[in-house]
């Protein structure tokens, strides 16, 4: 056996090659048949038959024992594995029996007895027993040690092929295979199959381990999962009782803050029933103070009557010139102007004791918005300097350059500090001014002595109605008052929304709000508990009381087209009637402040009616004349065409076929504020939405009475005063020019398709038709809302640009296409980076005014500041504004400089809407010209910007 390829370690496919040997002469013919494999061995082709049984049993053994070992982990798949290992071998012991062959069939035990597994056949000692004998074994030596002469000798032929395994029977086997063969199959086989036993056995074992490994490891899971199980729990019950105790907590922490806050609202109702109480006793004290004052007034009066009419009679008997004298009344004395006094001071207490909504928005910063910022100086005359190079020569240039930053080097410094200590003082305060520009701005306003219309008060025309129950005078104005009184309730009520992070304080004046004049300087007064309006027809003035007293209830809409209608039937006649009392508002402030005065002390019913007017939310004017077209649309909405308006109040204004107009009150209040509250009256009266929370309605209003007529008694004096003012406003409205465009051959939403800024497009259209009329570049001014801060107003956009000029000039001069499209983006997008710095507050013109206010104040001198290119860089020849709103037909004001032009624009998305004033008597401003000028430099506007880019 030494020469004898041993069965051991060898793969089952392998044993076809076990009995093999050199083709040798004299043996069986079947035995001549002869093949040689790869490896140079032969083999008997009339053996393949069992020696393929045997490998392939083999190799089907080999399989389940790997597939045994791979599913070691998982019972129901091992299990299944090992009974196929065990079927493999009982299969193969089948087959050696068939043979002849003696096979230990008790070698395997069964699969399901694992601990009585018979081990007899796992140690040498025990399988000696099935082996042969030596001296057996050497019958074999020479046959498996000899060799063919050449490899050739056993060769197949070409053709040859391996006959197909013979079933394998006992007899034929026995008969094949001799008894030498069989015995040497006989040990090999029992020690191979002794080894797969020994695998088999392995197997198990790592098995069993993997399983004990697998058992203890789930214990082990079982366990910790356990614990963690517990350890979640005590968790759980500790965070229950320590949330129960914070709960316990709240609940009496809550409680005593509940009884804390009933004790002081309990104590502070007290206080104020207390107040109100000597608020009560001292009002009253007052009326019987002022009513035993008007009686001894009256008893005095009568007295100087007698003693007037007794003078009277004696100068008749003893002189008869005096007769023949006309008779003068002369002004009131002043013993009588107490009472006017009173009547002052009641309105003024009145406005002192506001309520808190109207404190709160007025007097403190509730959204907490920064001040405007005081700009650096440097920078301020650096954008000044930038600003007046388009307006002056080269030359002028240089020159004001040197004196700008010699001012800032020298008296500009010492202002600026001075500037910057009083905005710290009054930041600190936190009271008025609560900007550093705030108290010269409102001088500016109120301090002004020139006429209110034209030169402060602008206006709106609002959107034809296309509802058909609110066409017409009644029904329009009705429906308006109601929605501006329900949107009034929604301020009161402190439940107006912010504006995009703005400052709200110019809404709590937008109502009951008037400007009284004065000497010198004006006087705001507000009544936010106002709960009439008054209504003025031609020269007649009614008192409407449209919320109940207590300003909870409204008119319906019935009811107030009810009181609109006796109104305009109303047949009662006063003294004065012919004369328009409305137009005393349009004359310079310090002559209509005497008159005033005269004309409250005149009689105690002037001044009653005067303070009705002064507290009323705001007027409605019922117009009796009917407009043909726009232009006088705009002139009625704007100046009235010199009568039937009260300029020192808000004032809306329905014509007869219901076209409404607002005349605004400018002091106190600007463009975007007018725009919120007009946006959300205009969405109530036509039932639209907003974007806003929508008005509440109020409770009917049953109890209201019949409009109140007033009353008005005039002197001469007064009388005189009265047609003169007429006069005035009439010579002065006439004056004024307005014209209308509306331009439709492009508009935003062309700017927007064209990546250009439609406010910056309308800037340089008028740079343009300014330059075309009149043949230079015009200081131009555009307000630029700085709402962003506390009390924030208004900024100058100085639209005049050094990139303006140049692309005026480009095409002017008939630069190239590509050219002038490429200066009219320049210039565009400059006039946007102007209005974002204007909108932080960081212009030229409000700096400016500030330090001038100051070295005024202080006695300091200044060349810049007195410097005639300053003083023309202000000479604002174009005055303009963008107030751009869907429901807005034309915006109108007058020209701020003699010859310059006031220029309110529209930009909707299929229209330009522009509305142009200049004043006749110029000579030099054409307002006709220029709105035909600027409506070729729209269309030239457009040919540029729709040329392809380069």
């Amino acid at each position: 056996m030494t020469q004898s390829r041993s069965l051991r370690g060898r793969s089952a496919t392998g044993i076809s090659r076990i009995f093999t040997g050199p083709c040798q002469d004299g043996t069986d013919s079947s035995r001549k048949n002869t093949c040689q494999d790869v490896e140079g061995n032969y083999f008997a082709a009339e053996d393949d038959g069992f020696l393929d049984a045997v490998a392939a049993a083999l190799d089907q053994l080999a399989a389940d024992c790997k597939t045994a070992l791979r599913w070691s982990h998982d019972d129901a798949n091992a299990d299944a594995a090992i009974l196929a290992a065990e079927q493999s071998f009982c299969t193969i012991a089948a087959i050696c029996k068939d043979a002849g062959l003696t096979v230990a069939t008790d070698v395997v035990g069964s699969h399901h007895d694992l601990t009585a597994r018979d081990h007899t056949y796992s140690t040498p000692d025990a399988f000696a027993t099935s082996r042969v004998s030596v001296n057996t074994i050497g019958e074999f030596t020479s046959s498996w040690t000899h060799t063919p002469a050449n490899d050739d000798a056993c060769q197949p032929d070409a053709n040859c092929k391996y006959p197909p395994p013979v079933p394998i029977q006992r007899k034929s086997l026995s008969e094949a295979i001799p008894r030498s063969t069989e015995e040497i199959v006989e040990v090999e086989l029992t020690d191979l199959l002794t080894q797969s036993h020994e695998k088999m056995l392995s197997l198990q074992r790592v098995f069993e381990a993997r399983m004990a490994e697998a058992e203890q490891s789930r214990e082990e899971s079982e366990h910790r999962h356990a614990n963690e199980m517990q350890a979640l729990q005590e968790e759980l019950a500790s965070s229950r009782f320590a949330m129960d105790r914070i709960k316990h907590e709240l609940l009496n922490s809550t409680s005593r803050k509940l009884e804390d806050m009933h004790s002081a609202i309990t104590a502070s109702q007290k206080v104020i029933e207390a107040g109100m109480k000597d608020q009560t006793r001292y009002w009253k004290s007052i009326c019987e103070e002022l009513v035993v004052e008007k009686r001894e007034m009256a008893q005095k009066v009568a007295e100087e009557r007698g003693r007037y009419t007794a003078l009277k009679a004696h100068l008749v008997n003893h002189d008869d010139t005096v007769a023949l004298q006309p008779f003068k009344i002369m002004r009131v004395p002043t013993s009588l102007r107490p009472l006017a006094t009173h009547a002052r001071a009641l309105s003024s207490a009145a406005g002192v004791q506001q309520p808190g909504w109207f404190n709160r928005m007025l007097l403190t910063n509730e959204y907490n918005l920064p001040r405007l910022p005081v700009p650096q100086l440097e920078e301020t005359v650096q954008r000044y300097l930038e600003s007046v190079r388009p307006l002056v020569s080269a030359k002028e240039w240089k020159a004001h350059a040197e004196l700008a930053n010699t001012f800032k080097d020298a008296e500009g410094r010492q202002l600026q500090e001075v500037l910057l200590k009083r905005e710290l003082k009054q930041a600190m305060g936190r009271a008025y001014p609560f900007s550093y520009i705030e108290e010269d701005w409102d001088k500016m306003y109120l301090g002004g002595r020139y006429q209110s219309p034209i030169n402060v008060n602008p206006s709106y025309g609002l959107l034809d109605e296309t509802d058909g129950n609110l066409k017409g005078m009644v029904p329009r104005s009705a429906a308006f008052v109601r929605s501006m009184v329900k949107w009034w309730n929604k301020v009161k009520n402190s439940e107006l929304e912010q504006d995009n992070n703005q400052c709200m304080a110019g809404f709590a004046r937008q109502y009951g709000t008037a400007k009284v004049p004065k000497k010198g300087v004006d006087v705001l007064t507000s009544h936010p508990r106002a709960t009439h309006i008054v209504v003025m027809r031609g020269n007649k003035y009614f008192k409407l009381d449209v919320l109940s007293p207590d300003g909870k209830q409204l008119l319906s809409q019935r009811q107030l087209e009810a009181q609109l209608d006796s109104i305009l039937n109303s047949s009662s006649k006063g003294d004065h009637d012919d004369l328009d009392l409305s137009t005393l508002t349009a004359e310079e402030r310090d002559t209509w402040a005497q008159i005033r005065d005269d004309l409250a002390a005149h009689h105690p019913v002037n001044a009653e009616s005067l303070e009705v007017i002064d507290s009323a939310l705001f007027m409605l004017v019922l117009e009796d004349r009917n407009p043909s077209d726009m232009k006088q649309r705009m002139e009625l909405s704007l100046h009235g065409q010199g009568s039937h308006r009260w300029f020192d109040k808000l004032q809306v204004m329905v014509q007869p076929d219901g076209h409404l107009t607002v005349n605004f009150e400018h002091s106190f209040s600007d463009g975007t504020v007018w725009n919120r509250w007009l946006h959300e009256c205009w969405h109530d009266m036509r039932d639209s939405d907003s974007g806003f929370a929508p008005l509440n309605e109020l409770p009917e209003y049953a109890g209201a009475t019949k409009p109140e007529k007033l009353s008005w008694k005039l002197s001469n004096n007064l009388v005189e005063d009265i047609k003169k003012a007429e006069s005035h406003f009439a010579d002065f409205s006439g004056n004024l020019n307005s014209e209308y465009l509306v331009y439709k051959n492009f508009a935003k939403s062309n700017c927007k398709k064209w990546k250009l800024s439609p406010d910056g497009i309308a800037q340089m259209a008028l740079q343009l038709a300014f330059y075309r009329t009149h043949g230079n570049i015009a200081p131009t001014y555009e307000s630029c809302s700085t709402r962003i801060f506390h009390h924030g107003r208004t900024e100058t956009i100085r639209s005049a640009t050094h990139a303006a000029e140049a692309f005026v000039k480009g095409v002017e001069n008939s630069a190239a296409v590509d050219t002038q499209r490429e200066l009219l983006v320049t210039a565009v997008n400059r006039h946007v980076e102007m209005a974002k710095m204007a909108q932080k507050g960081l212009g030229v013109d409000r700096h400016l005014t500030a330090l001038n206010s100051i070295a005024n104040q202080s006695g300091i001198s200044s060349d810049f500041l007195a410097s005639p290119v300053r003083a023309g860089s202000t000479n604002f020849l174009i005055s303009s504004s963008n107030v751009t709103t869907p429901f807005l037909q034309y915006f109108s004001f007058g020209a701020v400089v003699p010859h310059g032009y006031g220029v309110g624009y529209l930009l909707h998305n299929k229209s330009i809407n522009v509305s142009l004033t200049n004043y006749k008597d110029s000579g030099i401003s054409d307002g006709k010209k220029f709105k035909k000028v600027l409506e070729s430099s729209l269309d030239t506007i457009k040919a540029l910007a729709d040329s392809p880019a380069p």
